[in-house]
């Protein structure tokens, strides 16, 4: 994987909406549809959408705190999901909720 930090082809990410008074029933709620892209390793590149327009989960995907519902990525030449423990001892995370006071 010469200098492709992240590849990402054709992800997917769905979650279950529970709907009705007894939530019995259920619809899928699309969060990721199909995204695809590459940055080269070194490379600066920004996430910039609207509100639900999956840039929170497709960052907790590449971070290995949720498993795509299909397609193919790879971050620093290991693949999500299969290689979640060397993906984490590369990368760093901090949680737009986290605070510091």
């Amino acid at each position: 994987m010469s200098n492709q930090g992240i590849q990402v082809f054709h992800l997917q990410k769905y979650f279950r909406k529970r709907k009705g008074v007894l939530r019995s029933r259920s619809t899928e709620v699309h969060a990721l549809k199909d995204i695809s892209f590459e940055v080269a390793e070194g490379e600066t590149y920004g996430l910039l959408g609207p509100n639900g327009s999956g840039k929170s989960t497709l960052i907790r995907v590449l971070a290995t705190l949720l498993v795509p519902d299909a397609g193919e990525v790879r971050l620093l030449g290991h693949r999500i999901p299969g290689e979640e423990s060397a993906v984490r001892r590369k990368i760093g995370r901090v949680s737009v909720d986290a605070a510091f006071y």
